[in-house]
């Protein structure tokens, strides 16, 4: 059977390592030596029943080493689901790794996946291919990880992070992982933090998240750019109870002074302010020609004074007719043969009364008419008016 693509990257000379499977890792700080993680995240199993499946340990996985990445500096290998063999951890971890690190660099291990035997003395992680039949030689027990990760040539610190405890039994034993105390005697400088305590099950997608926002900076309380172990430690030990409602507690392990340099942090950008909406400017309307405008006028002020003229011309001929009427009542004696004084009083009224109302109704439609046809002075103050008929 040949092995995983994947199985003979890590058996290849380290330059092709770093140059094929580590492509995309951040550079790292050459005066404080490499920062280089491994994150393991095994939700899928070729052997385990699929209700034991993990279904955030795979995207858990990833959102840390994008954090270790962007944010801290790592160069970070990642076996997750069918990668995550134990020939391929063990591969990587005797062969490849030694070739990563020295004495001024970082190692980083975060593991997330399913585990066995925390109650008993050495517990084991299941990977990939771990079969229910023969844990013992299809998963990595932690002692072996221990020394495996021992025999890697000294760094200046070691950090483990786990989350390996998870409900559930397979076989009728309980499916609780290793956790912080569970791992062997270590070198110094060595922080040790897992998901949960001795016999206390972890909550899936839980520890994930706060790893995750402790390498983006909200760990760093010093605000110096600077993750100290004590700083880590903290973070952890304080979020992961607030974060389960206190039902949850880490555990914590090793040999190391407080001040232990994990990383650099390099915060996330901030937000670019949302553009503040700029209202459309409302549309100015160009000034009418003083041509159309006087038509505007005129269009009103020449029906009215035609209407003034006609009524002027009615009271014109209302007063021709009344006026002999006026001679004949103050000369009684020509009145006509016939005619008595009240009837021709009564005419000349008649017509004394539409020429006053015509003359009157003519006058006002006049000035209206005048009105409208007010021509203004086009440099913008009121100077006066000019009637332009």
């Amino acid at each position: 059977m040949s092995k995983h693509p994947l199985v003979r990257a890590l058996r290849c000379p380290a330059p092709l390592v770093l140059a094929g499977v580590l492509a995309s890792a951040s550079p790292a700080i050459a005066a404080e030596g490499k920062y280089v993680a491994l994150v393991v995240g095994v939700g899928e199993y070729a052997h385990l029943p699929a209700e034991l499946h993990l279904a955030q340990a795979r995207g858990d996985a990833e959102a840390v080493a994008q954090a270790l990445r962007e944010h801290a500096g790592f160069e970070v290998m990642e076996l997750k689901d069918g990668f995550a063999t134990r020939q391929a951890l063990e591969s990587f971890l005797v062969d490849s790794l030694p070739t990563m690190v020295g004495a001024d660099d970082t190692l980083l291990i975060y593991i997330e996946a399913r585990g066995m035997g925390a109650d008993f003395d050495d517990p084991y992680v299941l990977t990939y291919d771990a079969q229910p039949d023969d844990i013992e030689h299809t998963a990595m027990s932690i002692s072996e990880l221990g020394h495996r990760v021992s025999a890697v040539v000294g760094v200046k610190a070691l950090v483990l992070l786990t989350d390996t405890a998870h409900s559930g039994e397979l076989g009728g034993l309980a499916l609780l992982g290793p956790n912080a105390k569970s791992w062997p005697d270590l070198p110094a400088n060595t922080v040790i933090l897992s998901a949960s305590s001795p016999r206390e099950p972890s909550i899936e997608g839980l520890f994930a998240p706060i790893v995750v926002q402790a390498f983006q900076g909200q760990a760093d309380r010093s605000g110096d750019g600077i993750l100290t172990a004590s700083e880590l430690h903290r973070f952890v030990i304080d979020r992961v109870p607030e974060a389960s409602a206190d039902a949850v507690h880490p555990a914590e392990a090793g040999d190391y002074p407080a001040g232990l340099v994990i990383c650099r942090i390099t915060p996330p950008p901030e937000p670019e302010p949302e553009p503040v909406a700029v209202p459309a400017p409302i549309p100015i309307q160009p000034p009418e020609s003083a041509s159309s405008d006087r038509h505007r006028r005129w269009g009103v002020a020449l029906p009215t004074l035609g209407a003034s003229a006609i009524m002027a011309g009615g009271s014109v001929f209302a007063y021709s007719r009344g006026r002999p009427l006026r001679s004949v009542v103050f000369l009684e004696a020509e009145l006509a043969e016939g005619d008595s004084y009240d009837a021709v009083y009564t005419r000349y009224k008649r017509w004394y009364t539409l020429n006053r109302s015509l003359g009157l109704a003519a006058g006002v439609l006049a000035v209206t008419g005048g009105f409208f046809a007010v021509v203004p002075i086009q440099d913008g103050a009121t100077m006066g008016v000019s009637f332009d008929f």
